[in-house]
């Protein structure tokens, strides 16, 4: 049998109905002195002129619960990525509808501990099954908690973006390292996970640059095309496609190590998912 595959549970009709109402709530939380503002601001900060717009368009870059499912113990540390993922998504759903510093934290710090269950999987990726590696493990722990205690203390949203930052470049340097010297027929996967994500870097970076004249071309275009301005959304949806596909690099690595047969499908011929047939028995 091939490995399952998780549906995406999240209905969008849902989620975005969800967002009016809590977009409601949103500017009595900000006003009430027993509840902290976010030290996080990015380009729409003047979400409350247009509530039902603005905040719902970081749904569906949030809402990341389409992932490969294996269901074979070999896989156990890849099997978490997508809960992982999906914790992320729930953290930056909560945040960006509340605006609260403890949503904040909901959102940045699975970010921190995801990328480390990450970085664990591609780096112990030739392990032998039935291994764990106790050392990249307590590594990843100490720096994951050290940066949650740093963070609770100093509320520098730069601090979380650098060692995020330091996190994501070790899984680009194990990735390049892979597909060049030991299975080079996975560039085209790794390349484009890393092109997705970077794009999405990109427009996270011009979103926060030129934010004033953005703001002022959403005053003048239709809602229609103004909406696709909001370059935070598209940096939520190219982040996590970006991660969906990093999380099919590492079971496809994985599996070719243990001899699995793997083959990429694309679901309705346009969403690729991984399925790994199990080992056979003589």
């Amino acid at each position: 049998m091939c490995t399952s595959v998780l549906q995406w549970t999240a209905s969008r009709l849902t989620v975005c109905s969800l967002s009016h109402y809590l977009c409601c709530l949103n500017r009595e939380h900000c006003q009430q002195p027993n509840h902290d503002p976010s030290s996080s601001i990015w380009c729409p900060a003047d979400v409350s002129e247009r509530p039902g717009v603005s905040v719902h368009l970081f749904l569906p870059g949030s809402s990341r619960l389409v992932e490969p499912y294996p269901t074979v113990p070999s896989f156990l540390p890849q099997l978490t990525c997508p809960l992982w993922l999906s914790a992320v998504g729930v953290g930056s759903w909560c945040f960006h509808m509340t605006l609260l510093y403890e949503m904040q934290l909901l959102d940045e710090l699975p970010m921190i501990y995801s990328t480390c269950v990450f970085v664990y999987c591609l780096y112990e990726c030739f392990k032998q099954e039935k291994t764990v590696g106790l050392i990249p493990i307590t590594l990843l722990f100490v720096f994951s908690m050290s940066v949650s205690l740093v963070y609770l203390q100093w509320k520098e949203p730069v601090f979380h973006q650098v060692m995020y930052g330091v996190l994501v470049a070790c899984l680009v340097m194990r990735s390049i390292f892979i597909v060049t010297w030991v299975y080079p027929w996975l560039r085209p996967l790794c390349y484009a996970s890393l092109a997705i994500f970077m794009l999405g870097f990109l427009l996270w970076n011009i979103d926060n640059i030129f934010c004033e004249q953005l703001r002022t071309s959403r005053r003048v275009l239709p809602p229609g095309l103004g909406v696709l301005t909001q370059f935070h959304a598209w940096w939520h949806i190219f982040t996590g496609l970006g991660s969906y596909l990093h999380i099919l690099l590492s079971l496809q690595i994985r599996s070719t190590f243990l001899k699995r047969r793997a083959k990429v499908k694309f679901l309705c011929g346009v969403w690729p998912t991984l399925h790994i047939e199990p080992q056979r028995t003589s």
